[in-house]
């Protein structure tokens, strides 16, 4: 049984060794969906997260304003900066040292460098522990390949490039302006030699004491109404005398008090007036690709910290003995990972707007999520969406999927994923015209069969 402890592990061999993105769902998780009344917010959390993952963009900031107009489009990139610090506990790279050396922190690193303002590629990098100024060479390689990508995508170069930071205490902001910004630019001369895009760095904390309040709550007001409401900007009277510094409040807050994120602009080659930034940074706060809401911190910073935290989570999982860059060479997110999909963005409104049952959402999900072939997958879909669909359709869809694994010359992992669409079809075939919707039997052979093709991955 693949349990919730065995989830670092699974998604170590998943993302590391075979560059297969996961969404894991336990199963109480499920039937407890089948017997709920409106499963539909599990069902739109599961798509928001599958599809993002996948590089499919689930919402995007409405560009009616000059300010959102002006920098929210082609030529301009946003990147999230974060690092992940190890605990106190250390490790031992040779057993025959005296001194244990320290697990190493890990930089996350994110840029929207696809073909939507919103759709963000992830970068993950070792570098020594607990040394919060970024690694020269490992940041200058980062940056070389979220610019090349860009250009490849959008068939240019970003003219503007915006950075969130987070991390940086107020003492180390002449590191990042004597040392990271050099790295900038050093990457640019790189690329090329003319190439110079004006670049605005800021930094980004939640870890302040400084809290606000309401002046005019009333013993009636309603709790959610009693907070900071979203959008509120405070950039006089408290801030500082010698900084460029503003407090925006990006979400708002359910339970306590919310707490306004700090922002300082440590550099600004791009000359953002302050309400031109204020209001580009609360817009980043809507672009968070797993909710439906905006969120405390700005997308890029969002999905940065994510990235950190993942790469700290797999280094763990991973062997602790081995070699500093080979576990490095290991966390490098494989091509696959890094240049997910997009056509799961279309496909998986389909599935809201249809509002299949519980097991077929979840089901047809995972069948369209591995099938990385064209023509097979608009086979799925059409066998699938059509009301007339038949059993014998679907024999013929996995018949076809059998002649693809045996035909095609594909490498292990493709096999893998066409082993295991072809007898999910098959055991939506038997399921298919039960007068039983998806039964706990047909939850259980799926799970099954989840598990049988997990212990082939762990096999090869």
């Amino acid at each position: 049984k693949v349990g919730e402890k065995n989830l670092g592990f699974l998604k170590y061999l998943s993302e590391t060794k075979y560059g297969i993105i996961t969404q894991c769902v336990l199963k109480k998780t499920v039937i407890k969906a089948m017997r709920d009344r409106n499963p539909d917010t599990l069902y739109f959390n599961l798509a928001l997260k599958v599809n993002s993952k996948n590089g499919g963009v689930n919402n995007e900031v409405s560009q009616e304003s000059d300010v959102i107009r002006t920098w929210m489009r082609r030529g301009v990139m946003f990147m999230g900066i974060d690092v992940n610090h190890p605990g106190n506990v250390g490790i031992k790279s040779d057993t025959n040292k005296k001194t244990a050396d320290l697990e190493p922190s890990v930089i996350g690193v994110v840029a929207n460098c696809g073909k939507s303002m919103s759709d963000y590629r992830m970068q993950c990098r070792l570098q020594s522990s607990r040394q919060e100024q970024l690694d020269g060479v490992v940041f200058k390689e980062i940056i070389l390949w979220f610019l090349e990508k860009y250009e490849k995508n959008n068939g240019i170069l970003p003219e503007h490039l915006i950075v969130y930071r987070d991390g940086v205490s107020e003492s180390q902001f002449k590191m990042v302006i004597n040392n990271e910004v050099k790295v900038f630019h050093k990457a640019f001369k790189q690329l090329k030699e003319n190439y110079n895009p004006k670049l605005t760095v800021i930094v980004v904390t939640k870890r302040h004491n400084t809290k606000f309040f309401k002046t005019d709550i009333s013993a009636r007001t309603p709790v959610q109404q009693q907070n900071i409401p979203p959008g509120t900007v405070v950039d006089t009277a408290i801030v500082s005398p010698f900084l460029y510094d503003f407090y925006l409040c990006g979400h708002q807050g359910l339970l306590g008090t919310s707490r306004l994120s700090h922002y300082i602009v440590l550099l600004d080659d791009n000359k953002f007036d302050a309400d031109s930034i204020q209001m580009l940074t609360f817009a980043l706060c809507f672009t968070y690709q797993k909710c439906s809401r905006s969120v405390s911190l700005p997308s890029p910073v969002y999905h940065a910290h994510h990235v950190a935290t993942r790469g700290k989570e797999l280094r763990e999982k991973g062997d602790k003995n081995v070699e500093f860059k080979e576990i490095e060479g290991k966390l490098k997110i494989l091509e696959n990972i890094s240049n997910s999909m997009f056509w799961a963005c279309v496909l998986l409104v389909l599935f809201m707007v249809l509002k299949l049952d519980a097991i077929c959402h979840s089901m047809t999900m995972k069948v369209l999520w591995v099938c990385c072939y064209d023509d097979l997958l608009r086979l799925v879909v059409s066998v699938i969406f059509n009301d007339a669909s038949s059993r014998y359709l679907l024999k013929e869809t996995e018949r076809s999927i059998v002649a693809v694994l045996f035909t095609e010359g594909m490498g292990c992992a493709a096999a893998i994923h066409c082993h295991w669409l072809g007898v999910s079809v098959a055991i939506i075939a038997n399921y298919y015209y039960d007068e039983e919707q998806w039964n706990v039997m047909f939850v259980a052979e799926l799970w099954f069969h989840r598990l049988v093709v997990v212990t082939e991955l762990v096999i090869l």
